[in-house]
């Protein structure tokens, strides 16, 4: 059996969260109203799907990184990894985010733009390895901006990734999930492989989709 599928130890995993975590009160309050977004939640183990309130963040990473306290999914269902039928979990399930590797979207939702306000940014091609994950797609670098330096800072956990095709590790028949949009929790990283960036102009508050591409800078 797969890490992501379903099983007992995963459904006792889940059981043991949902004592463990009473204490939801603690989490963000302003993650309590607001607009609701379909997310993927991949961990250890764990391959969840439900509606996550970014409350009156913008963006769905902004909600992630500025945030604190638990992460709550709402209608939370058990995906197993090659199609099996979703189990059902809870109506609310609450987790830390150290328990997350990665909170994906299929397709990103819209957002209210910045008007007028671009940035040109490098698109850097990366496969990540974590303990549970193969994840591969692209980060979105400031122009000449360092992978390094970005990957390694402090400042935010989760990195925002587009274009992501995502593989569970050690599975021995892997499949690929791909999602429009993702954030890699930086914590959980073990390995980081690059390939050929290219230079795109985005909106600075947007997820990098849709965008212009412009001349490659080097």
């Amino acid at each position: 059996m797969n890490a992501l599928e379903p099983g007992p130890g995963s459904t006792a995993a889940i059981r043991r969260l949902q004592a463990a975590e009473t204490g939801s009160q603690h989490a963000d309050e302003r993650a309590e109203v607001g607009r609701a977004e379909p997310v993927e939640i991949l961990g250890p183990g764990l391959r969840l799907a439900g509606t996550l309130s970014v409350g009156g963040f913008n963006r769905l990473s902004d909600f992630v990184n500025l945030s604190e306290g638990l992460v709550g999914l709402r209608d939370g269902r058990l995906l197993g990894w090659h199609g099996e039928d979703p189990v059902g979990v809870a109506p609310e399930l609450w987790l830390t985010r150290r328990a997350i590797t990665m909170i994906a979207q299929r397709e990103p939702q819209p957002i209210q733009d910045r008007e007028g306000f671009r940035v040109t940014r490098q698109t850097q091609r990366l496969s990540i390895v974590s303990h549970d994950l193969l994840i591969t797609g692209n980060v979105h670098l400031p122009e000449g901006g360092s992978m390094t330096m970005y990957m390694g800072a402090s400042d935010i956990l989760f990195v925002p990734m587009t274009d992501v095709e995502v593989q569970a590790a050690g599975d021995p028949q892997p499949e690929s999930v791909r999602y429009a949009f993702a954030l890699v929790n930086r914590g959980r990283i073990d390995a980081i492989a690059t390939a050929t960036p290219h230079v795109v102009a985005v909106p600075v508050s947007a997820r990098p989709v849709n965008v212009e591409v412009a001349p490659a800078g080097r």
